[in-house]
């Protein structure tokens, strides 16, 4: 599996690209999708990518019940005719890894997505580690200072 983690409009989010979920030819490869799986059960959103070459929509029956948070991918949309077009989802998002067709949409669907299902708030998402452990540290010289220990914290 490759994680990476992303600003996406401005909203801290982990993509991962894990393992084909296919009928497993042997135990390395059961392992993976079976990983694939618990990671698709956790997540927010699943990128259901689907084939041009090979157009199978409906999701395999291990993800039915995560649907709600699927969103299907057609790759190699430069492939597509108008008669796989006409088949098509119209939630279904069209790129091309080759040619970077729609890959634009994509990432713009995917920020939608993304600040539609975070909590609306109006303070800065802390992205970095090293922030984080920063106000933390703040937070522990506010308290001191308001327990009455400036001078402890000063040192």
């Amino acid at each position: 599996m490759i994680e990476i983690h992303l600003d996406l409009s401005g909203l801290p989010v982990i993509v991962s690209d894990t393992a084909g979920i296919r009928e497993p030819s042997a135990p390395v490869e059961r392992e993976g999708i079976r990983r694939t799986l618990d990671r698709a059960r956790e997540a927010d959103l699943i990128l259901w990518v689907i084939d041009a070459h090979d157009p199978t929509i409906a999701l395999p029956p291990e993800l039915r019940d995560s649907a709600d948070r699927v969103l299907q991918v057609l790759n190699k949309a430069d492939l597509v005719t108008g008669a796989t077009s006409a088949i098509m989802p119209d939630d279904m998002i069209a790129v091309s890894a080759l040619t970077g067709a729609g890959l634009d949409g994509l990432v713009a669907r995917l920020a939608d997505i993304a600040r539609e299902r975070m909590a609306p708030n109006d303070e800065p998402a802390i992205t970095q580690q090293r922030h984080r452990r920063h106000v933390a540290d703040a937070l522990v010289a506010l308290d001191a200072f308001l327990a009455g220990e400036a001078d402890d914290v000063l040192r």
